[in-house]
């Protein structure tokens, strides 16, 4: 069986929550939760090395932070495709690289290492 463990901030602590043996606990640090959480379970339902899948439930706004990140990771990635494609078809047309610099805003030799990618 997987336990889920809901964790949220409390200011210094985090509260670790079980909802399937309807009990909480807390930690200090992010790095306690794994253990208190299966300390928490060994001792509620005597299994062992209890399976826990953690949840974070964190404010809006930093949740809009992460998903942000996430988004513009996403599109550097997609710039960084388009880029190469777009200096490869300048170099391929017979743009030297100096020009295709100064075309996409890079130096000549991240030009010619994006043709070469």
């Amino acid at each position: 069986m997987i336990y889920r463990v809901e964790i949220e901030s409390d200011g210094k602590y985090w509260n670790i929550s079980v909802p399937q043996i309807q009990r909480v606990t807390q930690a200090r640090t992010l790095g306690e939760v794994e253990s208190m959480a299966k300390d928490l379970i060994s001792i509620m339902t005597e299994e062992p090395d209890p399976q826990i899948e953690v949840q974070m439930h964190l404010p809006s706004q930093v949740e809009e932070a992460l998903r942000l990140k996430i988004e513009a990771k996403e599109a550097e990635w997609r710039a960084h495709q388009s880029m190469v494609g777009a200096v490869r078809l300048l170099h391929d047309e017979g743009v030297p690289y100096r020009e295709i610099g100064q075309i996409m805003g890079i130096s000549h030799q991240r030009a010619q290492q994006l043709v070469s990618a």
